[in-house]
């Protein structure tokens, strides 16, 4: 593996005289602010299969020592739009990151590091997704940031790479540190299960472009092999995070979220970005370590909630205005309605209430309506038995796409 060399931002090039300008003050350094937890780890990770398919033992050992979100919606069907809303508390139309057009994310909305930063923290972004090569205003309060997915070898490598990166600047930071790691994740080309046979049709090694045109032809055992394979790579991955987080000390919080998920053959797709399905919708969304209770949270949570949940627990105010709210349990919180969007290839609008889902076209204006708690597959389309939902939740759509 080539020599990794840390992009700095404009931030790391002023702190030398930024520190200094404070430690000449009668009032000598700056202290940090807050009165919560003081190290938070935030990984992030794409390419993960819905629940449905199983292969989360990991993910559900965590579940065991921390708080679960059983129902967490992404932002966005693909991971740049979602980061953002992590980052800024905003959904996609309000930070402007949708699509890689020359979109970035707006000035206008603080993000997470910047508001940790004032407060004297120190924090650092380790990515390996090519989507994130460009920061796009995302590296807005990071002291670092730094991209390793560009030659870095297979995906396995490049995630190893981000965690062993991101564990060198946990150790080497002392006082209030915020770390973000994102990881590629499972996708193709596989790597190959031990006794994987070679006269199956889907085989390691594979692109995905190859296997997309496999899978169109696969009859229903073809596309068990094409879920193995995705899975084997997603347990070895996982397994890597698990070993991971026993590296880290007991004062360190870490929210574990995926950024989208990944369609395994559903309606004939593969990958993510190409559908608003809850194959690329639904979530893993976990908070783990000191203060967090062992539990299970049945009501629906989104992206844009890790902001404000993150700042309370280091006890620090959050910016006006965000879309999401602190979702620890005992907070109280109004009813919203929680929205997913993407722009990439086709413009497509989701908005949930708790187990309904509305989804717009938004090329023909045509909306569906889902009923997940009975129908999780989304098989059916229940705008005729739920009527008057449908046309409620269409309105509140359509003034949140026609807000400022």
């Amino acid at each position: 593996m080539e020599p990794r060399f840390p992009r700095l931002s404009p931030m790391r090039v002023l702190l030398p005289f930024l520190s200094l300008a404070i430690c000449l003050l009668p009032s000598g350094c700056q202290k940090p602010q807050g009165d919560g937890v003081t190290r938070i780890v935030l990984v992030t990770m794409g390419g993960l299969a819905h629940s449905r398919h199983g292969g989360r033992e990991v993910m559900e050992s965590w579940g065991q020592k921390g708080l679960r979100f059983s129902q967490a919606s992404a932002a966005s069907n693909w991971v740049a739009p979602s980061v953002a809303s992590l980052l800024t508390g905003r959904n996609p139309r309000a930070h402007g990151l949708v699509n890689l057009e020359g979109a970035s994310c707006s000035s206008k909305c603080p993000t997470l590091p910047e508001v940790l930063a004032e407060a004297g923290w120190t924090c650092h972004a380790v990515l390996g997704d090519s989507f994130l090569m460009e920061p796009r205003g995302l590296d807005r309060g990071f002291e670092t940031w730094e991209f390793l997915g560009a030659g870095s070898g297979p995906d396995s490598a490049v995630d190893q790479a981000v965690l062993d990166s991101g564990l060198d600047h946990l150790r080497a930071t002392s006082g209030p540190c915020f770390l973000w790691l994102h990881l590629v994740g499972p996708r193709p080309p596989y790597s190959a299960p031990d006794g994987w046979s070679a006269d199956r049709l889907m085989q390691p090694g594979q692109s995905l472009t190859h296997l997309l045109k496999l899978q169109s032809q696969a009859d229903p055992a073809g596309r068990e092999d094409l879920i193995a394979l995705h899975l084997h790579d997603q347990n070895s991955l996982l397994e890597s995070v698990d070993q991971w987080l026993g590296l880290l000390d007991k004062e360190t919080l870490v929210a574990f979220v995926g950024s989208s998920g990944f369609e395994l053959g559903e309606q004939g797709r593969l990958g993510s970005g190409t559908s608003m399905g809850e194959e690329a919708l639904a979530v893993p969304f976990m908070l783990l370590g000191p203060g967090i209770p062992v539990g299970q949270v049945q009501r629906r949570v989104g992206h844009v909630d890790l902001m404000p949940t993150l700042l309370d627990l280091a006890g620090l105010p959050e910016p006006r205005d965000l879309a999401g709210v602190s979702i620890l349990p005992g907070r109280s919180a109004a009813w919203r309605p929680l929205f997913s969007s993407t722009r990439r290839a086709h413009s497509r609008d989701v908005v949930y209430e708790e187990g309904l889902k509305l989804l717009r076209d938004g090329e023909t204006g045509d909306c569906s309506l889902y009923d997940l708690d009975r129908d999780p597959d989304e098989l059916m389309e229940h705008g005729t038995r739920l009527g008057s939902d449908r046309t409620r939740l269409r309105q509140v759509l359509l003034d949140h796409l026609e807000r400022p």
